[in-house]
């Protein structure tokens, strides 16, 4: 292997040699002639962006100061006693037995469940015959309540039959399903809902004329307005 010998180089030399455009004293007139036309153009460029993203800016900034907190959910109760629940606009559910905000309540199916009541032959109760024996049953006299009273919504304590219940949690189960109004928070409920889901599943656990369900008068209250509240980022 030989050796290339390397050429003379002076490191005091200019790297290329001099043009005769380039010498000391004298300019490139190409040079000039690209200066005079990027200034212009790149002046241009500049003032295009900062025009072009001033409002961008300006917006982002405006809906930083002017965004608002996500919206609470809107919550409404009907109170501890009939007198609240009407004062505040609620409705008597008879499928719940219980007073519910406007916005929850549903007139469709709470007339399907009167259309119901009426085939099926429901009756209300002040006692019960749950406890007598099979033979005490035929003789025990139980005190009916009239339905218009019983949609007063003032029946505390009374008693209806366990084929009547039956049809309560198959209605939970309709209403859930429609939501076209609000949710309350019975509807929600999980203990009440492993209790339907229980007795759907058995519905012969009792005679269906057995009046053995105790009611007690519900004050629900309500939030949102449907399940449809789920399809969007807050609820108003």
């Amino acid at each position: 292997m030989t050796t290339v010998p390397q050429a003379e180089h002076d490191e005091d030399e200019p790297f290329l040699a001099e043009s005769p455009y380039t010498g000391k004293g004298r300019k490139d007139p190409r040079l000039e002639s690209v200066k005079r036309f990027l200034g212009p153009f790149l002046f241009g460029v500049i003032a295009s962006s900062i025009l072009w993203a001033a409002p961008l800016v300006i917006h982002r900034t405006s809906t930083a100061i002017n965004a608002v907190a996500p919206a609470v959910p809107v919550i409404t109760s009907c109170g501890v006693s009939p007198d609240e629940a009407r004062a505040k606009g609620c409705h008597f559910q008879l499928w719940s037995y219980s007073w519910v905000p406007h916005n929850c309540f549903d007139a469709d199916l709470h007339n399907d469940f009167l259309k119901l009541h009426v085939e099926e032959g429901w009756k209300y109760y002040r006692n019960n015959n749950s406890d007598a024996t099979a033979a005490a049953k035929s003789s025990t006299t139980l005190e009916e309540v009239s339905l218009d009273q019983v949609l007063l919504g003032e029946g505390d304590g009374l008693y209806s039959t366990w084929g009547q219940h039956y049809w309560h949690c198959v209605f939970y189960l309709r209403r859930f399903f429609r939501a076209t109004g609000g949710i309350t928070n019975r509807d929600r409920d999980a203990h009440h809902s492993v209790h339907c889901q229980a007795w759907l599943a058995d519905p012969f656990a009792h005679g269906w004329e057995t009046v053995n369900i105790h009611l007690e008068v519900g004050y629900h209250e309500c939030e949102g307005d449907g399940l449809r509240v789920l399809d969007r980022e807050h609820i108003v």
